[in-house]
């Protein structure tokens, strides 16, 4: 394999309207997008591959009266199987899109994926997102594959990062494949963080998408249901590792089920000022300051809503917020017992391992008798 993956995961964009579909076929290549001509990239077959301009017609073949299969919308991701041939001024690459569609796309509006640089330090600790990776000999599209890192696959950064091929490179040292250099677009930090059994978390998944719970700790696992973004669970056992991640058995809302870890944290991680919040699991005591000896000035029935003014203070082995309402407070509560107001919108992706969400803190036991 040439490109920078074998093989690009799902979609998590949705397509365009039949409208929209019709517009496009009418207008020609692309919606509002002057093409790049001479300056567009050169791909290879097996690169992954990401739409650059607003929306794109995949068409059924080359040239651009060929039918349209459909339109990918800006960001979504493609795997390169054929091409490159040129036609109608353009060059043309045949795609295969996750959602099962397949067909011919002007590479004047692509782009390689993960050319964003994450960041990373030397000795950070970084896992493999979004399908497998190369590891090749050195930085650069051309240089040799080593070998080929599987989803989740974990690394200590070494060096980086050098730009080559308009993609930033990260030296490796991995955990299962010996030295070499990867696409830094495709990796995220790891999460070191472990949760003991009976931990109280949420779902935190880092972009809002989905994330799988599966009957056994392997990504093979069969899927039982799929946890939305900020859904509460417990933890049951584990950690247990398999395919590069720390797997939690959960006990959900939706069932019984084994979740990576790397997308739970603790409850208080979600909680910003500003946010809105609700009182969860009993009665609340509202305290004029933070921690177990401050003065109980309320008490905050289930289900209050709040707002946050302030926080987060550590103390007592509790996170603490200032919240308030029209009819309690200003106070401050044990961040444990709150919980972030979902927003209102359209439904999620789901995803086994997109982003690391790192856990910083976990809850205590939830204490019995006075409410904190």
């Amino acid at each position: 394999m040439s490109g920078q993956r074998p093989r690009s995961e799902p979609s998590r964009f949705r397509y365009a309207s039949l409208l929209l579909v019709a517009l496009v076929a009418m207008a020609g290549l692309a919606i509002s997008v002057v093409p790049h001509g001479a300056g567009a990239a050169d791909f290879a077959v097996g690169d992954t591959v990401v739409v650059d301009t607003d929306a794109l017609n995949l068409r059924a073949d080359v040239g651009t009266d060929a039918d349209v299969v459909t339109v990918l919308e800006n960001g979504t991701t493609a795997t390169v199987t054929d091409g490159p041939q040129d036609a109608d001024g353009y060059t043309w690459y045949k795609l295969d899109v996750a959602d099962g569609s397949a067909g011919w796309a002007a590479g004047d509006f692509l782009a390689l994926a993960g050319a964003q640089d994450p960041g990373f330090a030397e000795g950070d600790r970084v896992a493999v997102v979004d399908g497998a990776l190369n590891l090749r000999d050195d930085a650069g599209l051309s240089a040799n594959i080593l070998d080929v890192m599987a989803d989740g696959s974990t690394a200590t950064v070494l060096s980086g990062p050098v730009s080559a091929d308009g993609l930033p490179w990260y030296q490796l040292d991995t955990d299962d494949y010996g030295q070499g250099w990867a696409a830094g677009g495709f990796l995220a930090l790891a999460s070191d963080e472990t949760f003991p059994v009976d931990a109280a978390l949420i779902v935190q998944t880092g972009d809002g998408s989905n994330l799988n719970l599966r009957e056994e700790p392997t990504i093979d696992g069969a899927l039982i249901d799929k946890l939305p973004d900020g859904s509460r669970v417990v933890v049951l056992d584990g950690p247990q590792s398999a395919d590069g991640y720390d797997w939690y058995q959960l006990d959900t809302d939706l069932g019984t089920g084994w979740a990576a870890g790397e997308f739970l944290a603790a409850p208080t991680d979600a909680i910003a000022v500003g946010d809105t919040v609700t009182v969860v699991d009993g009665t609340l005591n509202l305290r004029d300051d933070a921690g177990l000896s401050a003065n109980v000035i309320d008490q905050l029935p289930d289900g209050t809503v709040l707002e946050v003014s302030d926080g987060p203070v550590s103390a007592d082995g509790y996170t603490w917020f200032e919240v308030s309402n029209d009819d309690f407070g200003p106070g401050w509560v044990a961040g444990e017992f709150l919980e972030v107001n979902a927003s209102t919108g359209d439904e999620t992706p789901t995803t086994t391992a997109t982003t690391t969400a790192t856990a910083t803190e976990t809850p205590p036991p939830t204490p019995t008798g006075t409410p904190v």
